[in-house]
């Protein structure tokens, strides 16, 4: 009874050989499966010319997807920036020119209440 027990415990703790080459045999073929997937998606590794030539063929494909404005529309679109960096500038520019006056008044008040040195 005891060898029994012994040998299950060892069975266990230590597999066999053919344990072993079973689970050596499922990991491959868990590779395989993973590499073939792969292989169907489109996901396999490529070489470092073949990335090149894929990138070629894939800038060329979303070249053609391009579409051109017409004349009118780039033009309405040109004077909408045009319009907004004008706006922007004169809202700038008066920021400026608020804040250069406020720094200059509040500099001449503080000069007037304190004693010169």
């Amino acid at each position: 009874m005891a060898n029994e027990k012994d040998a299950k415990v060892e069975k266990a703790v230590k597999p066999s050989k053919e344990e072993k080459a079973a689970k050596k045999a499922a990991r491959k073929a868990a590779k395989e499966a993973a590499k073939n997937a792969a292989k169907k998606e489109g996901k396999e590794k490529l070489g470092f010319f073949a990335k090149i030539a894929k990138f070629f063929r894939d800038y060329k494909s979303e070249f053609k997807k391009l579409v051109w404005p017409t004349r009118q529309q780039l033009v309405k679109n040109s004077a909408v920036v045009l319009v907004s960096v004008i706006v922007c500038s004169a809202a700038l520019a008066l920021l400026d020119f608020g804040l250069n006056k406020g720094v200059q008044g509040l500099y001449n008040l503080v000069s007037m209440l304190l004693p010169p040195m």
